[in-house]
């Protein structure tokens, strides 16, 4: 479902389950969803963003992707540096980001070649 269920659909649903079914199971698999979501509708986000979306402070945000992505349930790549989350996509495109971050890896490398000829 490429579907980002909002506060009030899930106070609904959390409303009609038993108080040992516990919210906070809830509240996480509604979190994994919206990332989910998230990686098929948008190339990249800002942490600010998703956490916005995902009704959660940044740093949580980014945490539950980071999780997803190591675990292999989401693809995608975190640049700390500029606080985005790059989304694996699927489609046409794909791989874009992987060719950027091996251009700028060879141009780095190509650099440090060069450095090591003129010392």
């Amino acid at each position: 479902m490429e579907r980002i269920l909002g506060p009030a659909e899930v106070a609904s649903f959390s409303g009609m389950l038993q108080s040992h079914q516990g919210g906070e199971k809830v509240e996480h698999a509604v979190i994994e969803h919206n990332l989910q979501s998230a990686s098929r509708l948008y190339r990249n986000i800002s942490f600010e963003e998703l956490g916005r979306m995902l009704g959660v402070e940044p740093v949580r945000a980014e945490k539950a992707a980071a999780r997803m992505i190591v675990e292999g349930r989401m693809g995608g790549q975190i640049d700390q540096v500029d606080n985005f989350i790059y989304f694996a996509s699927s489609g046409e495109g794909s791989g874009e980001v992987e060719s950027w971050d091996q251009q700028i890896r060879s141009l780095c490398q190509d650099v440090n070649r060069i450095i090591d000829k003129v010392m």
